[in-house]
């Protein structure tokens, strides 16, 4: 049904519309949506709309447009539970658990279960996992991540494909069905299931090899902060194995890697960077990153790093002053700099600027870095940002961003 539709039944109190809308808005994700969304389905449980009811005890019980309130969640909840309406139980069981009271939670997903509510099968499942409201079990745990699959719970079926892949409990060791279980998950976008997909492709385990496949699917794992995807790409780069041959590409999976937290990655992409002359000064960023981490090789490098490299957060109003003089090298630092956070606030919009006021003398090491922003930024946000770089002059201070 158009949104149009939607806006004009809800004009005219049809609950079922509604509720759609309300649907709708929150699959927009915008969220200065939220209370209008709380809204619509408050006048839709007043009016006895039971899918209404579910929906405003989950805006309390996440706080979405409405302040949190486990009580108010528990009321809507169990009025629409009460009809029979199965997500509602499964519902009833995630506040329980969230108040600490798993005994009440289990029994609520076992009854959400029996009426095959797939993800309270899995939750059911992860309680037996940590043994919270009934006794450990992970052989039960496994049979139920199973079950929970079947019926088409995507986290369980990414858990069964590791069931198969390694073996575990009852399950042999079978690539073909991991596989087969990692597709099923990886179909609906679960971005693990993605990298694992990927990487049995690249090595033809359970599946024909496809070298061109296995990096399309590492891409879209990486592009979803899988950090072993971004690993992946930089190794097959490296190797020359991947889709491309280029040494500042995997550099660049190094960075986005070391930027989640990988120590290996931190490592890698300061050694590199001290040999690239334009970036030498900034090696020392990652390799910091990495010494923080308790990382030895880092610890050595950053004791023996030339006396001639500069200190990676310099004063940053003299950078500030420089830059807005037109000095490319200053421009990097400050693009880097608000994009780390090392030296000056934290900053994607104006990491963006610098970096683009720099592809007009520096494309090549602008153009890295501006790739990496892209998905920090929404087309909007960047688009506004294009306008402010367009008009920018040498001389003057940066915009307000």
């Amino acid at each position: 049904m158009s949104s149009a539709k939607l806006e004009a039944g809800a004009a005219d109190a049809a609950s079922e519309e509604r509720y759609l809308l309300a649907v709708q808005l929150t699959e927009d994700g915008d969220p200065k949506d939220a209370p209008r969304v709380a809204e619509l389905y408050s006048q839709g449980a007043a009016d006895g709309h039971v899918p209404s009811m579910h929906g405003l005890g989950a805006c309390y019980r996440n706080g979405y447009g409405i302040e949190r309130d486990s009580e108010k969640a528990l009321h809507w909840f169990t009025e629409a539970a009460n009809r029979d309406y199965r997500d509602s139980w499964y519902g009833l069981g995630l506040v329980h658990r969230d108040l600490g009271e798993h005994e009440k939670a289990v029994e609520c997903w076992q009854h959400a279960a029996d009426m095959g509510q797939s993800d309270a099968l899995f939750s059911l499942a992860l309680a037996y996992g940590r043994g919270e409201g009934v006794p450990e079990d992970e052989d039960k745990m496994r049979s139920l991540t199973a079950e929970a699959a079947e019926m088409g719970n995507v986290e369980a079926q990414y858990w069964t494909g590791c069931y198969y892949r390694y073996g575990e409990g009852r399950f042999p060791v079978d690539l073909e069905k991991a596989v087969e279980w990692y597709e099923r998950a990886a179909e609906a976008n679960h971005a693990k299931a993605i990298y694992c997909l990927a990487l049995h492709i690249l090595l033809g385990k359970g599946v024909e090899q496809d070298i061109e496949k296995a990096w399309g699917l590492f891409e879209k794992a990486a592009g979803m902060d899988v950090v072993d995807a971004m690993m992946a790409l930089a190794s097959m780069i490296d190797s020359g194995g991947g889709l491309v041959d280029d040494p500042a590409e995997a550099l660049r999976w190094y960075q986005k890697a070391a930027e989640k937290g990988n120590v290996e990655a931190a490592v890698t992409a300061g050694k590199r960077m001290l040999d690239t002359p334009n970036e030498r000064r900034f090696a020392r960023n990652y390799l910091e990153m990495a010494a923080r981490q308790g990382n030895e090789e880092a610890k050595e490098l950053l004791e023996t790093l030339p006396a001639d490299l500069k200190p990676a957060a310099p004063d940053p109003d003299s950078v500030l002053s420089k830059a807005i003089a037109g000095d490319a090298q200053s421009q990097y630092q400050l693009g880097f700099g608000h994009f780390m956070g090392i030296g000056m606030a934290q900053s994607m919009p104006l990491s963006y600027f610098w970096f683009s006021i720099l592809s007009k003398t520096m494309p090549p090491q602008a153009a890295q870095m501006l790739q990496m922003l892209k998905g920090r930024l929404s087309d909007e946000a960047r688009a506004s940002i294009d306008e402010k770089v367009a008009s920018w002059q040498t001389g003057t201070p940066p915009p307000e961003l």
